[in-house]
């Protein structure tokens, strides 16, 4: 498992306990892979509102579209639990939504493609 997202979990996480647990806050592995899981949803649901806001101009679609992502089962055990996946569907989203929201004309195509492909990753 070569993947960037598996390679980086780990440290990361380790990183986030360390921090933690030198507030004096009472932390394990596992609640700070659940912070930092937890902090990579909500930077999904807040990409997922901005790009369907910018590409359907209407605040109501957006957090419809933010709010259907944040009750899906899925989504709710993934990012709940330590895993490596929500922090790749953070970034994939939150790349998505900065090349939909950059108003550039000879993206157009290219919108509908992350779009869509955001729509299949999630």
């Amino acid at each position: 498992m070569f993947h960037p997202h598996h390679l980086l979990f780990i440290p990361i996480v380790h990183f986030i306990f360390l921090a933690v647990s030198s507030l004096g806050g009472p932390c394990d592995a596992i609640c700070a892979a659940q912070f930092h899981n937890i902090m990579w949803a909500i930077v999904t649901v807040l990409s997922c509102y901005f790009a369907v806001r910018h590409l359907l101009v209407s605040n109501l679609f957006g957090v419809l579209a933010g709010i259907s992502l944040l009750i899906t089962q899925g989504f709710w055990m993934y990012s709940t639990q330590a895993d490596v996946y929500i922090p790749a569907m953070g970034c994939l989203a939150l790349i998505a939504a900065i090349l939909i929201v950059h108003d550039n004309p000879n993206l157009t195509i290219t919108k509908a493609m992350i779009f869509n492909l955001q729509l299949i990753t999630i």
